[in-house]
């Protein structure tokens, strides 16, 4: 059973490669993932394809989500605070907006109203959202880099 967060690694030789999903809709047919160790937005997939690699072992589910953060909020530094707090900020009013967040238009057009709207650029908006979705699509994931 597919469900949204869940890390899948896939094992064949045209991809190696380990996928978060962030959005599914089997109606549709249709999950938007993200690979947790490319710098690259969310892209679109069938369920089917996913759920047939998984069948016939092209991927594997994992069970152990080594990109989720868990903390304790009293052991984080005031600094580490502050920075996730300003990064979610500017990105937590957009990223319930799904799927339409996952869609590059989309996308581009909520990333320039923050930009404009804070003086932030579009290309630290777009690596908050990246990181937001890479690491497990909760408010800690925005933590820097230094604090794992």
């Amino acid at each position: 059973m597919l469900a949204v967060n869940m890390l899948i690694r896939w094992q064949n030789d045209e991809k190696t490669s380990i996928e978060r999903i962030l959005w599914l809709d089997r109606q549709s047919d249709l999950a938007f993932v993200i690979d947790v160790e490319a710098n690259d937005f969310p892209f679109a997939i069938t369920v089917r394809e996913i759920e047939e690699a998984l069948k016939e072992n092209f991927a594997v589910v994992l069970h152990h989500d080594p990109y989720l953060r868990v903390v304790d909020e009293n052991k984080l530094s005031e600094k580490e605070r502050r920075m996730r707090d300003k990064a979610w900020e500017l990105i937590g009013g957009i990223v319930t907006l799904e799927p339409h967040i996952y869609y590059r238009k989309e996308r581009s057009k909520y990333i320039r109203a923050i930009a404009e709207k804070s003086g932030v650029s579009v290309k630290t908006i777009g690596n908050y959202l990246k990181k937001y979705w890479r690491n497990g699509k909760t408010k800690n994931a925005l933590l820097p880099s230094f604090y794992l």
